[in-house]
């Protein structure tokens, strides 16, 4: 039997892990910016796109239009200028396939400081190179999303 102090620290150990996950993710989506899906008109001709804060209109306020369906949009910039990145993947000859900013390498930590806090625990056998990213676009459903 476990006594209470063993059960606590693997709580809390097993909190501070999910903390460091949810910190991990955050840092990523920060570097990336946020998206968030807003109406949008339908006609082809017209690129009006629903303003932060107010509600979907019953017609279209530059063109009349009565159609709207909802699309990704960019609220917030990141830090990661993602255009500038791609650039410098495709010089590297890595291929991107449905990766999005906060994927992209500015994104996480450099790899030198994370095995370095690893410190005497770990052994590195061997570097290996980046030759492509293949994810799920943000169009297509992922179930193997976190």
């Amino acid at each position: 039997m476990r006594t209470l102090s063993e059960v606590l620290y693997d709580y809390f150990e097993d909190a501070e892990i999910r903390c460091e996950r949810a910190e991990q993710q955050r840092d990523r989506l920060l570097e990336a910016g946020k998206k968030r899906k807003r109406w949008a008109c339908n006609n082809r001709d017209c690129d009006w796109v629903q303003p932060p804060g107010t509600h979907k209109p019953e017609t279209c306020p530059n063109c009349g239009n009565d159609s709207f369906s909802k699309m990704w949009v960019q609220e917030r910039a990141g830090k990661i200028d993602w255009e500038a990145t791609t650039a410098d993947l495709a010089e590297k000859r890595i291929e991107l396939r449905g990766a999005a900013a906060d994927e992209a390498p500015g994104a996480y930590k450099r790899l030198d400081a994370v095995l370095d806090a690893q410190g005497d625990t770990i052994r590195i056998l061997h570097r290996l190179q980046p030759i492509g990213v293949a994810m799920a676009g943000p169009d297509i459903f992922d179930p193997f999303k976190d």
